[in-house]
């Protein structure tokens, strides 16, 4: 909270055209995670002047373009404050994949991802990567987390910045595992995220805000309550004091305090620690996420090969 009340004493938001670089930053960031080598001052040379560069691909810089239409729609479409249902998803994932997205012909039916179309088709994390949820489960799962984000919408405080926080995590975290479009689900999902920190003016989150202390207590406390009732083994007490025995035999887990030996962690818990989110939790580097940790002290305290 310290972070965001120097950030607002300070007058960041005042300064000359903060908002639209920081917007700009926010944007590179996103398509870069896609895979774009497109930096913030060609974007802004692409943005402002219409200026393209020569060094990256059409493909990259259509990709910024796209987004930046999406949060620029997005922007004074949240204001209003409307019910987010799958039709604004859909329309929010035509403006993000307008430019780059193409037709796909499957077992399933066709359908175009340039309009946000839902997929007719399985996809997975990459060639032989984790399997996402049927494509005939995706309508009524989106229906579903609609609804759901509705409710929580309208029984949030305002005054609260952990809840909200907490909120545009829950929905990004969701909507990413829904997985609901062939392409630019973790565009839209980062979008649909920062439109409910910009419905209650909070900070947008950003990569270099994120090392902050602020944010990944609100990480620890959403995964917590997120895992704690499915997966008992990585409730809130176990983001401390793990170890795992050197020696060969048993490999088990035990506590670093008293030593006494406790259950291994389950396959789900086993999948979530090799998860994407996982391994970009441990590039934060810090004491708020020790098991998740890559720091030379936390790696005396716990060994994990994922």
């Amino acid at each position: 909270m310290k972070l965001l009340d120097r950030h607002k004493t300070l007058g960041m938001g005042e300064q000359i055209d903060y908002e639209k670089f920081y917007l700009y930053s926010l944007i590179t960031h996103s398509t870069a995670i896609e895979g774009s080598t497109v930096t913030e001052v060609e974007a802004q040379l692409l943005f402002d002047e219409g200026i393209t560069s020569s060094k990256r691909s059409i493909i990259e810089q259509n990709m910024n373009i796209d987004l930046k239409s999406a949060y620029d729609y997005g922007r004074a479409w949240i204001k209003r404050h409307p019910d987010i249902t799958v039709e604004s998803l859909i329309s929010l994932a035509a403006k993000v994949m307008a430019r780059t997205g193409s037709e796909y012909n499957s077992l399933g039916g066709s359908f175009d991802a340039s309009k946000g179309e839902l997929r007719k088709l399985n996809v997975t994390a990459g060639a032989g990567g984790r399997s996402y949820m049927s494509y005939l489960k995706v309508p009524h799962r989106l229906e579903a987390f609609c609804k759901e984000l509705n409710v929580r919408r309208r029984s949030i405080d305002s005054t609260d910045i952990c809840s909200i926080y907490d909120l545009s995590f829950w929905a990004h975290y969701e909507l990413v595992t829904i997985h609901p479009w062939a392409d630019g689900n973790g565009r839209v999902s980062r979008l649909l995220m920062n439109l409910l920190q910009m419905e209650h003016d909070v900070l947008l989150i950003h990569e270099k805000w994120m090392t902050s202390r602020c944010f990944l207590i609100v990480w620890r406390r959403f995964i917590s309550l997120t895992f704690s009732t499915t997966s008992p083994h990585l409730n809130s007490r176990c983001w401390r004091g793990w170890t795992r025995k050197v020696d060969k035999k048993p490999r088990g887990w035990t506590r670093k305090v008293d030593k006494k030996p406790v259950k291994p962690f389950s396959n789900l818990s086993l999948k979530i620690l090799k998860s994407p989110l996982c391994r970009w939790l441990r590039r934060l580097g810090s004491t708020a996420v020790p098991f998740l940790n890559t720091s030379n002290e936390c790696r005396k305290r716990v060994k994990l090969s994922v």
